[in-house]
């Protein structure tokens, strides 16, 4: 090692806005859009066809490649935090004994190339009992966020190189809601990246819906409910398709209505969105009836909503991903699935 490249790096810099790579939040923010974008493709698609779904494996492999590189810039960064070197490649991966070069008492290689995923990783865990260091080192300690991570590398490890593993939407969902997404959380907030938000998440919807708070809650639980993260996923994924503008306001007039509804045909009814606040929310419904099994006789007719979809911010759910009222889960949510009584017999 030079000791002009020592005189550079051999030394810990003051805390900077510099000391974050800003395309670690752009990688954070296309991950967390890959992943509530598949809010229904193991519904279309069984399981046993998974590998043969090449929009499930598009959307699959954005995820896992995003948060990869997410928490691999994330870790270089906070190795920077404690001395730049750390964040360069040397054939040694214990963070006490690369300090050491540093103040110039061991000698080992050095390349001014910065390191991967795994070296970042075990760099990072080797300071994890040093009170000194900083908070995030002790908390990739902790056996299961360490594990996370190395199950994220292996993943994406085996789909850039290999090309033919990946995970069942089952597998997947679980992985990445209950363990990944709290990952990030934890990261964050236990980190100089705490505070900037507004670089990754999605803007904040007119009825205070935070899927990202929703899906803490949920990794909380051990019964897995995949209709829940069905649509905290879609509502993610609206929300982080927000207008910018000042949603018009529209007293539902039917004038007003029947217009609107005009612009699609299919449509039975249009309402304010409850998410970005637009009159733009389509409701499409269906005829329903109840036949009585032994006579063939019709007991009841009416009428349901089976799906919806904002034009403006891309909401998209369907009665079958959501049977229950998304109200249940969220009383900020209104009354979606409602159905209208035509006749009982």
């Amino acid at each position: 090692m030079s000791k002009e490249l020592l005189a550079q790096y051999g030394h810990k810099v003051p805390f900077s806005e510099k000391d974050k790579t800003m395309s670690a939040f752009l990688s954070l923010k296309l991950a967390l859009l890959s992943y509530f974008s598949t809010k229904d493709l193991s519904v279309i698609e069984g399981e046993e066809n998974i590998n043969s779904n090449t929009e499930y494996q598009e959307k699959y492999l954005q995820t896992i490649f995003h948060f990869h590189h997410f928490f691999e810039l994330f870790m270089k960064d906070v190795l920077r935090l404690i001395n730049p070197i750390l964040a360069m490649k040397i054939n040694h991966d214990n963070g006490t004994e690369i300090l050491k070069l540093i103040q110039g008492e061991y000698k080992i290689g050095l390349d001014t190339k910065s390191i991967e995923f795994h070296s970042a990783l075990v760099r990072l865990k080797s300071f994890a009992g040093d009170d000194s260091k900083p908070e995030i080192c002790r908390v990739i300690r902790k056996d299961g966020h360490f594990n996370t991570l190395k199950s994220l590398n292996f993943w994406r490890n085996t789909a850039w190189h290999d090309g033919t593993w990946i995970m069942k939407y089952s597998e997947f969902d679980i992985f990445i809601s209950k363990q990944v997404l709290p990952l990030v959380i934890t990261s964050i907030e236990n980190s100089h990246y705490k505070g900037y938000e507004r670089l990754w998440k999605y803007q904040k919807p007119l009825s205070n819906i935070d899927v990202i708070s929703n899906f803490m809650v949920m990794s909380k639980k051990q019964k897995y409910d995949h209709k829940l993260i069905c649509l905290n996923k879609a509502i993610g994924y609206a929300c982080y398709n927000m207008p910018t503008y000042y949603p018009t306001e529209y007293d539902g007039t039917s004038d007003e209505m029947k217009n609107k509804i005009t612009e699609d045909s299919w449509a039975d009814e249009v309402r304010t969105c409850f998410l970005c606040g637009d009159f733009s929310l389509y409701l499409y419904g269906q005829d329903i009836s109840i036949v009585d099994p032994r006579n063939g006789d019709i007991e009841y007719e009416g009428w349901e909503i089976d799906s919806v979809k904002c034009k403006t911010c891309q909401l998209d759910l369907l009665k079958a991903y959501s049977d229950k009222e998304p109200s249940l889960y969220d009383d900020s949510i209104p009354l979606i699935w409602k159905t209208r009584d035509y006749r009982i017999y």
